[in-house]
């Protein structure tokens, strides 16, 4: 490519106040770049290792500009004021690289043994209210038997069913109650459940307008009854 600082400036950095031909300076002190003048004057700017790390098109049009000259690659350009007056190979600059992702990789996580899982927290309210009034509970059959249940209708739906059909199980008999048995009732269960926990039928009130219509048909009818005599 052309080496001209003020139009590289404008098509990468237009907004930035920078001193693009500072940069160009520092690329080729890096031996990144090479900056050379042609036989007709013309500066140009060769990436090094622009076949390393790009593949062109094998149809790609040649390059229009003049190669370098022997006298031009052996060229060292001197060091720039205010930075380094020797850069590291490409070798070195490798290895540097290897070893800082060495240095920020974390190590690998501690293999643990394997936890076992927490019962859910459902099933250990239903343990609760099993063991409350009936004794030592039987964990496994009734997580199994209200899962479907529990799925379906959630269990603060279920939950004051079940913690009822406990406590009355204590006082009839135990013998009869299971976890599966109230899994296959439940619906029967929840339906007298509701029906002892309905709430009672409103009190009519009488409004005020009700009220003074009411007086008027009394007066009116006793007015009635007065003539009639």
């Amino acid at each position: 490519m052309e080496d001209r600082p003020v139009r590289l400036k404008v098509q990468i950095l237009p907004y930035d106040d920078c001193d693009v031909d500072s940069f160009l300076s520092l690329l080729a002190g890096a031996r990144l770049i090479l900056r050379y003048a042609a036989d007709d004057g013309t500066q140009v700017i060769q990436i090094r290792s622009f076949k390393k790390h790009q593949k062109p098109h094998p149809k790609e049009a040649k390059s229009v500009l003049p190669a370098p000259s022997v006298e031009s690659r052996e060229k060292t350009l001197p060091a720039v004021k205010g930075t380094p007056e020797s850069f590291p190979s490409e070798s070195e600059s490798k290895s540097e690289s290897v070893r800082t992702e060495l240095r920020l990789t974390p190590p690998p996580p501690e293999q643990t043994a394997p936890t076992k899982p927490k019962r859910e927290t459902w099933v250990a309210q239903a343990c609760d209210a099993w063991s409350a009034v009936l004794g030592q509970p039987h964990g496994g059959r009734i997580g199994k038997a209200l899962k479907p249940l529990v799925e379906k209708h959630t269990w603060d739906k279920v939950r004051p069913i079940w913690a009822d059909c406990c406590a009355e199980a204590a006082s009839s008999g135990p013998e009869f109650f299971t976890p599966e048995k109230f899994a296959s009732k439940f619906l029967v269960e929840q339906a007298r459940w509701w029906a002892k926990r309905k709430p009672p039928e409103p009190t009519r009130y009488e409004t005020i307008p009700q009220r003074m219509a009411r007086l008027d048909d009394e007066r009116d009818a006793r007015e009635k009854a007065a003539a009639a005599h």
